[in-house]
């Protein structure tokens, strides 16, 4: 229970911030995606392990799972690093990247990302 009540802290936190941001939050370029949210580096494509979605009362989150060195490398936000382990014990282990507050639907998101790491995987680029 204590973890899901900071999970919903975090996500409060998130959305707020969110909602308060003048910057671009969510860019996907060839070489990866970058969620100001999440981290203040790119996430490369060429280090996502996995792509999962994951949903929780109504709330759908893409996971990317990246090795540990990369993870530690990405400058992670302090919201990003307390909720990592609560996210991890409520079945999200990974990167969590939610398309709240964007003006990008979940699934869109999902495709977008799916598709690059499909290319990035395959060796080439999606534009």
């Amino acid at each position: 229970w204590v973890g899901l009540i900071f999970f919903f802290f975090f996500l409060a936190l998130i959305v707020w911030r969110l909602m308060n941001a003048k910057d671009v939050v969510v860019s996907i370029t060839p070489e990866g995606i970058s969620d100001k949210r999440v981290a203040e580096r790119m996430i490369p494509w060429s280090a996502v392990l996995k792509v999962s979605s994951w949903e929780m009362q109504g709330q759908k989150v893409i996971v990317l799972a990246v090795p540990s060195e990369v993870e530690g490398n990405l400058g992670l936000t302090r919201i990003a690093r307390w909720s990592r382990g609560a996210n991890k014990k409520l079945g999200a282990d990974g990167l969590s990247i939610t398309a709240s507050g964007l003006k990008i639907s979940h699934d869109k998101l999902l495709e977008a990302v799916l598709a690059h790491v499909d290319g990035a995987q395959a060796g080439g680029a999606v534009a």
